[in-house]
């Protein structure tokens, strides 16, 4: 089972069932770092990592007061995050094709276009925000 997860806080538990359930712990995080980023430069826009949460929740920023739909810029940025993802799944198991690939976490309805791509195949996990707590739970 491979399972791509979103930002999740890095600990001694979180680190054997990483091991354990074989993960690639990236994503919402970075997306959001990348977001802020892109708005910084492009837009002249300096958002708190709130703002920019709820920027990628609704896919909707006001710019020169006008709301405008942001969901492309969020799909691109999602799909060069997803790049190193991808290569490192491959990495880790060369036979991803073959495999059942879960794609949970966060970040997780973000990059699972991309990751279909590569892997068409890949299931985004029900409840994708909390099946990664649910799976180190258990």
């Amino acid at each position: 089972m491979t399972v791509i997860s979103g930002a999740i806080k890095r600990s001694t538990t979180v680190d054997f069932a990483h091991n354990k359930a074989g993960s690639v712990c990236t994503g919402v995080s970075v997306l959001a770092d990348k977001c802020a980023l892109f708005f910084s430069k492009e837009h002249n826009m300096k958002l708190e990592l709130p703002d920019i949460y709820e920027v990628l929740r609704t896919k909707k920023v006001m710019i020169l007061n006008v709301e405008t739909d942001v969901s492309q810029e969020i799909s691109g940025i999602a799909v060069l995050i997803a790049e190193p993802i991808i290569k490192e799944i491959y990495r880790c198991w060369d036979n991803a094709k073959n495999m059942r690939v879960f794609v949970a976490g966060g970040g997780a309805p973000y990059f699972i276009g991309a990751i279909r791509n590569s892997i068409p195949h890949a299931e985004l996990m029900d409840d994708n925000f909390f099946a990664v707590a649910r799976g180190i739970h258990l």
